[in-house]
């Protein structure tokens, strides 16, 4: 394996560098209740006012309503019993290009995964918006972490739940009054069904399968794992320079010194549905003073000459959004 030679005093200095790069927890951030109920409308809702996340509310019209002006509604989108409506702004999951619906999101609450419905884009209120049954596994996970990630094809954001909990309680409870008075009862139900994590060994496992075009050996040290990402489901590097293919190319995916190190993050997995690829003499794993682990690839001559040794690697962490090297 190779590794590089580094002094007692710049490890310190590479500590404190990687301390500092290391992706920060998520800020204090309250999600607030808001209600609007007069004589013609109700409308129940909670959200995070300027900062990342969504909003969630209900609506109806009251019983026996006065007359009201032409528009009076607009832009109030109504809900059914047992439903509520998401809606987000585009800072989160990126602004519209054809106003296509869209099927890409996916709220990553600790080891759970929950993929959003198709969601649509709402010119009038310039959001994108879903309805979701109102009970159910996403809101009470979400409730009970410091945290959740909105994942999408445009990223991923990390929202704080800080207040979330007493604000659902509210909204669920205010709306099912407010139905229930209305002649609407609200009856629990089921929202989504959370993904289950993914095994990132069998899907590794399964790529080496198809890389190889049939059966194949692994040595020892094939598959390295460990938690990289700090979401709490064991992460895996494939190490291609131990797999040995049946076929005519036993190691398809290695050059003359330099073979593929595949990582297969289980966060970002669900969302891009392939590994982080890195060139490497020689993989390990190393712990990160946060808990997870960083990769450790090892360079190539030319690498290792421009750095001016003779043994070198370079280590890879995540940082909250994606896997990068170490400066």
């Amino acid at each position: 394996m190779m590794r590089r030679r580094v002094p007692g005093g710049l490890k310190l200095v590479l500590t404190a560098t990687l301390a500092m790069l290391l992706p920060m927890t998520a800020q204090a951030q309250n999600w607030k209740f808001g209600l609007n109920d007069n004589k013609v409308l109700f409308r129940a809702h909670i959200s995070t006012p300027g900062k990342p996340g969504f909003s969630l509310a209900c609506a109806i019209r009251k019983p026996n309503p006065p007359a009201v002006v032409p528009g009076f509604f607009k832009g109030v989108t109504f809900t059914n019993p047992d439903e509520l409506y998401l809606a987000f702004k585009g800072q989160e999951i990126g602004a519209p290009i054809r106003n296509e619906p869209r099927s890409d999101v996916l709220l990553v609450v600790g080891a759970s995964a929950f993929r959003l419905p198709k969601i649509s884009w709402g010119e009038y209120a310039a959001e994108w918006h879903t309805t979701l049954s109102a009970t159910g596994p996403m809101f009470a996970a979400i409730a009970a972490a410091p945290s959740f990630e909105i994942h999408s094809n445009a990223g991923s954001v990390t929202v704080a739940t800080s207040g979330f909990a007493s604000g659902y309680a509210s909204l669920v409870d205010a709306c099912r009054r407010q139905f229930t008075a209305s002649r609407h009862p609200w009856r629990p139900a089921p929202l989504v069904a959370p993904v289950a994590p993914i095994n990132m060994r069998k899907t590794a496992e399964a790529d080496v399968a198809k890389g190889c075009k049939g059966a194949s050996t692994y040595e020892p040290g094939a598959f390295l794992s460990g938690e990289i990402d700090g979401d709490g489901v064991p992460d895996v590097v494939l190490d291609w320079r131990k797999i040995k293919c049946s076929g005519t190319f036993s190691q398809p995916f290695c050059g003359a010194s330099m073979c593929s190190a595949d990582v297969y993050l289980s966060g970002s997995y669900p969302r891009t549905n392939a590994p982080k690829q890195l060139l490497a003499a020689g993989v390990r794993l190393q712990p990160l003073s946060n808990g997870n682990m960083a990769v450790g690839a090892g360079g190539s001559m030319a690498d290792c000459y421009a750095i001016g040794t003779d043994i070198c690697e370079f280590l890879f962490y995540w940082n909250g959004a994606d896997l990068v090297g170490l400066p």
